[in-house]
């Protein structure tokens, strides 16, 4: 499939190259070496929406679902759970797969020990268990510290949740992220309840929904700042889990984008652009390349840690 979105490498680049805002080009590229790589990357970002997007359209097999199975799978296993009417279980394990992340080396391991409970059979840490007692997951976890930080070489957040901790002795561990997101959802009895609220609030609109889950998220979900609530979010979307899409990259507390928009638009990563001048110039270079706010988030994300030479990153 990388192949397929590589046939639209040439249109990518020369609509780059002919992008103005407000009269001015992209000054970040210097020559056709960074705007091939900008490209490569927004191929790269555009892959990765339409595999999940595949996904979601797919018959799945059961077993990604079961956090005891070696193929468990937190974004099929959501498939497969929105397919056979389990909603809120569906939302809550892409929640946990948003959390722990793919990490690289070890994939979706992290998210299978905690979602099966350590591989207990009769205590997965189901959205039904959890929900009526979020206090006792985190006493779940104080109680299963020593075999969570021994085992911690093989349980790896991936790169987006690096900073995330499994030790209960830190502020803000995982039990105490988890436990505010159960409380945020539960205030409104499920997931369900949530998104009916907030679509009677702001319409149908997807990218005000977007937003007002965003802002909810963000603030109510401890870590889960912008880039927890952004990628979070935009997982929904894609796995049609909830009616959302971006409308901006959401760069004002980024780190990494921020820095490629600002590369991107001055030619200096460090270079202090307004957040209002940045999503305007993001918004119509999206308008203009025919793509979405999120593969211009997650390509320029990627494209200012290298610039003059393409990688491939991923977990």
């Amino acid at each position: 499939m990388r192949g397929a979105f590589r046939n639209n490498q040439g249109q990518l680049e020369a609509n780059l190259n002919s992008f103005r805002f407000d009269g001015r080009s992209l000054q970040g590229i210097q020559s056709n070496l960074e705007r091939t790589v900008l490209t490569l990357q927004i191929i790269d970002s555009l892959r990765r929406t339409h595999y999940v997007r595949t996904l979601s359209n797919k018959a799945t097999l059961p077993e990604r679902a079961d956090p005891n199975s070696p193929i468990f799978d937190p974004i099929r296993a959501a498939v497969f759970l929105r397919n056979t009417g389990h909603f809120d279980e569906a939302l809550w394990v892409t929640f946990i797969g948003t959390h722990c992340g793919k990490h690289k080396i070890y994939g979706w391991r992290l998210a299978a020990a905690i979602y099966s409970g350590l591989r207990n059979n009769g205590a997965y840490w189901t959205w039904q268990r959890i929900s009526q007692n979020p206090a006792g997951f985190i006493a779940w976890m104080q109680a299963n510290q020593a075999t969570l930080l021994s085992a911690r070489e093989n349980l790896k957040f991936s790169n987006h949740r690096k900073y995330e901790s499994l030790n209960t002795g830190r502020q803000n561990h995982t039990g105490e992220v988890f436990a505010s997101y159960v409380n945020w959802v539960s205030a409104h009895n499920d997931h369900r309840g949530l998104i009916n609220h907030i679509l009677t609030q702001v319409g149908q609109n997807p990218e005000r929904v977007f937003d007002e889950l965003y802002n909810q998220m963000s603030s109510r979900v401890t870590r889960f700042g912008r880039l927890g609530a952004f990628d979070h979010i935009c997982m929904l979307g894609k796995l049609n889990l909830a009616p959302a899409s971006p409308g901006s990259t959401y760069i004002k507390d980024a780190t990494g984008p921020r820095r490629g928009a600002n590369l991107l638009i001055s030619n200096n990563a460090n270079f202090p652009n307004p957040v209002n001048q940045i999503e305007a110039t993001l918004s119509a270079l999206s308008a203009h390349l025919g793509i979405g706010m999120q593969e211009i988030e997650d390509s320029l994300c990627n494209w200012q840690k290298s610039p003059q030479e393409y990688v491939h990153f991923k977990g």
